[in-house]
């Protein structure tokens, strides 16, 4: 982000729209997103989303002033939410019953996997090419993969399977009238706030209370990525073997509350800290999974999946974008980083909770 203010002139608060755009747009478009790919074929919005997400990307490449860039990135948030949310609804279609709580568990595993590689990426990316680089690749790879998916899921049936007698609205009223998908969609956005807290003031408590170079915290933050992946596939491989549901949410919940206390725990050395965020991001990693794994369990018919996921997706974004905010308010007031801790542990118990109630909730 400093390189591409100096590059482009931006302004401070420009900077940060730049940045929290992308989550704002899945608060925005995540419900709707979902009901539409029940409406019309998930399929069909899937590569909308990915057309809309490719385009944002090269346009961001090319930017050359504020409101370009800002463009950009509302179409790769636009893009992004239209392709994420009915993608997971196409993999709950075409996998068989003893492989779906697999397959949405790796599909959960998305985001720390392409955290990871442009987090290893980008720095040498950016030395040799540029800042631009990584916009125009990302757009490139995305209609290069775009293609592979039409190919790949051209008997999918977009103009039978994914699409619901509802309407759009009827869509959204049946799903918001059911406990299921708010219990499940309220338990990812505790994590995500958690979650993207710890990613996003971990670094900077290494840097600015420890002492510990750029570089060095950032290649940390990439390496807890692949625990974060690890959790995920852990999730499908006990839901596959019989675990319930509701045993993964509350139990990981539960866990997590004391890891992520100690993380910040001001009486521990870095050594044991750093240990606690990979227990934190591999065991709190099974929710992203399992919760993807819950919304054809929870969702009121097949025909709201789609609908659910959007769900989902609008509640993990506020998490996403209120986390790191809650979380800098709080230091500020208290002037400690370890009350970060206790904001971390009170979601943990919420998601334990939230667990323990959705065991009574009828699945269909």
């Amino acid at each position: 982000m400093p390189i591409i203010r100096q590059d482009l002139g931006l302004s401070l608060i420009a900077g940060g729209w730049a940045a929290s755009i992308f989550s704002i747009t899945g608060i925005v478009l995540g419900l709707f997103a979902g009901a539409l790919g029940d409406r019309l074929g998930q399929r069909v919005v899937l590569m909308w989303g990915a057309a809309a997400l490719a385009v944002g990307s090269l346009i961001g490449g090319y930017a050359e002033t504020e409101s370009a860039l800002l463009l950009s990135r509302f179409l790769e948030g636009i893009g992004f939410t239209v392709a994420t949310v009915p993608a997971a609804a196409v993999i709950a279609e075409v996998t068989a019953n003893k492989d779906r709580h697999r397959a949405l568990a790796l599909w959960g595993a998305y985001f720390p996997i392409g955290l990871f590689f442009i987090m290893i990426a980008a720095p040498f990316v950016i030395d040799a090419f540029g800042w631009r680089a990584l916009w125009q690749g990302s757009g490139w790879l995305t209609l290069v993969w775009m293609g592979i998916l039409w190919r790949a899921t051209a008997d999918y049936g977009a103009e039978d399977k994914g699409r619901s007698r509802h309407s759009v609205w009827p869509n959204i009223r049946i799903t918001l009238t059911r406990p299921g998908p708010w219990l499940l969609s309220i338990m990812f956005g505790l994590f995500a706030l958690q979650t993207v807290a710890l990613l996003t003031w971990f670094p900077t408590f290494l840097v600015e209370e420890r002492g510990t170079d750029l570089v060095t915290a950032s290649l940390i933050l990439a390496m807890l990525m692949l625990f974060n992946v690890a959790g995920n596939l852990t999730a499908g491989s006990l839901l596959s073997r019989g675990l319930s549901l509701w045993k993964l949410y509350s139990v990981t919940g539960a866990v997590i509350c004391f890891i992520s206390i100690g993380i910040y725990s001001p009486v521990l050395p870095d050594s044991m800290r750093l240990v606690g965020c990979m227990a934190f991001l591999l065991i709190g990693g099974m929710l992203p999974g399992a919760i993807f794994a819950g919304a054809p369990v929870y969702s009121p018919t097949p025909a709201q999946i789609g609908t659910i996921n959007g769900l989902i997706v609008t509640v993990l974004s506020i998490g996403q974008l209120g986390g790191p905010v809650v979380a800098a308010a709080i230091v500020e007031l208290t002037g400690h980083w370890e009350t970060v801790g206790w904001l971390m542990g009170a979601s943990s118990v919420g998601i334990s909770i939230l667990g323990l109630l959705i065991r009574n909730v009828v699945k269909k």
